[in-house]
């Protein structure tokens, strides 16, 4: 399953965020962007960027995906895990351009914090991409990962 993820998110990255990224976000050409995604999973779109040429990191909370992510990175890339809310988990060292967090912040119940520390890594006039399901859409309870008919 884990597998299917990464390519999932690979396929997602390579379809619609790099081009949309491209479209909306002046610079975004620049190869030698800095981004992090933050709740990166398997590393999916990590992997996407890097074969870009942008240099690209990941945090994520749960230790299992982190490590596919860093086995499928193959050294290629910082993955950190840890929890947004607490700075001394994923202090990543550096600053980024841009900061991406998919479908991640109705996770976070501490949000102030989160985007407090989220602004710390961010450079000077960096940008923060944040996309998050609506209330209302079929995703919006994840149903996509159910394991019965529900999904």
């Amino acid at each position: 399953m884990a597998e299917k993820h990464f390519y999932e998110q690979e396929e997602y990255t390579d379809q619609y965020l790099i081009p949309y990224l491209k479209r909306h976000l002046t610079g975004f050409d620049n190869t030698g962007l800095s981004i992090l995604e933050v709740g990166c999973a398997e590393g999916g779109s990590i992997s996407s960027l890097l074969k870009l040429g942008y240099q690209a990191d990941g945090i994520e909370i749960e230790e299992g995906r982190a490590a596919i992510a860093l086995d499928k990175l193959r050294g290629r890339s910082k993955i950190v895990v840890g929890d947004i809310t607490r700075a001394e988990q994923v202090d990543m060292g550096r600053t980024y351009d841009l900061i991406i967090m998919r479908d991640v912040i109705e996770h976070i119940e501490d949000k102030a914090t989160a985007l407090a520390n989220l602004h710390a890594m961010m450079k000077e006039g960096g940008h923060l991409f944040i996309t998050f399901p609506l209330k209302y859409s079929p995703y919006a309870a994840h149903q996509q990962n159910a394991r019965s008919w529900l999904k």
